[in-house]
């Protein structure tokens, strides 16, 4: 009886170890840009559990695997994959980390591939896809005829290409969640964009009352128009995404670009540490940027850091993911 009592807790403490080695996890809350999770630990099982703004269902357990790592697992028994946006498979295994100050769950595919990330989540959800949305406009975009639009990353756009106006806007919540319809405080102009390809598709509305056009039926004129990327504006540096040298991305920031906008900006990080590309047709976009200044052929080479080489597992399982949906 005391040797069963001895077995049973000795069992206990070892799980209770296992769930210590992400340290104090217990509900903390994170996010993958698409969903936020709350972590519940019980008897060294964490189990994640969350949903969108206005959605629930997402979630995954984390328990003991083989060699003592800590293995992601659905908490659903019907399926093994896990709801997370980079559709990481049972198996995968979960770390901790500390990167550039950020709090972060790394999760890498039984290969040892990097497939997603969990950001640690202080406040609320809502204003960290705002702040999503605003990484993803990012940048001056121009139109085939040279007109130029320019957003600044931190909630404010430019018309023209001086860059010397700038007007503040607001994302029009829908379903309680920021969407992708900008409201302009200057006047009666929205603008609803998305991403196609290498471009930015924006709609310009303007509707009689200056409400967004899903509340105002009366609207007096659409001009749509197609945007390419030149360069970012809020993340200082070369590239048409310097973002991906300073910040880790999320699945949700990646999800909404297709597998040949994924694999340019995949291949944006080794433009700018001088890779020369054989393919004709990238060497060829890139030769197009005036920073673009090639200077070897050995990828093994070029001095990656590591947000870039996160960065690049991330693209690359997210270019997979799309692949396959097409």
């Amino acid at each position: 009886m005391r040797r069963l009592l001895f077995l049973s807790t000795a069992i206990i403490l070892s799980l209770q170890m296992m769930a210590n080695s992400l340290g104090k996890i217990n509900e903390t809350c994170w996010h993958d840009g698409n969903a936020s999770f709350i972590a519940m630990e019980k008897n060294g099982v964490i189990e994640f559990q969350g949903g969108t703004l206005h959605e629930g269902g997402y979630g995954f357990k984390v328990v003991k695997g083989r060699g003592g790592k800590l293995v992601v697992l659905s908490i659903y028994e019907e399926s093994n994959i896990s709801t997370l946006s980079g559709r990481s498979v049972s198996g995968s295994t979960i770390e901790r980390r500390n990167i550039d100050g950020k709090d972060l769950l790394i999760i890498k595919s039984p290969k040892g591939t990097v497939t997603d990330v969990l950001f640690r989540l202080e406040g609320g959800f809502s204003s960290v896809l705002e702040e999503q949305l605003n990484q993803q406009l990012d940048g001056v975009y121009r139109s085939r005829n040279g007109s130029e639009f320019a957003f600044d990353g931190e909630g404010r756009m430019s018309i023209g290409t001086a860059h010397d106006r700038w007007e503040s806007y607001s994302f029009v919540e829908i379903y309680d969640t920021p969407s992708n319809i900008l409201s302009v405080f200057r006047g009666r102009d929205h603008f609803e964009f998305d991403f196609e390809q290498h471009y930015l598709k924006l709609d310009v509305v303007k509707t009689k009352n200056g409400m967004a056009w899903d509340d105002d039926p009366e609207v007096e004129t659409v001009k749509s128009m197609k945007l390419k990327k030149i360069k970012g504006v809020r993340y200082k540096g070369e590239g048409i995404w310097p973002i991906t040298s300073v910040e880790i991305l999320s699945s949700g920031y990646l999800e909404i670009y297709d597998a040949e906008t994924l694999r340019l900006m995949r291949n944006d990080i080794y433009a700018r540490h001088g890779y020369r590309f054989k393919n004709k047709a990238l060497f060829k976009t890139f030769k197009e940027q005036l920073w673009y200044k090639p200077f070897t052929s050995d990828a093994s080479s070029l001095k990656l850091n590591e947000i870039e080489r996160i960065n690049l597992a991330l693209i690359q399982n997210m270019e997979k993911i799309k692949s396959q949906d097409d």
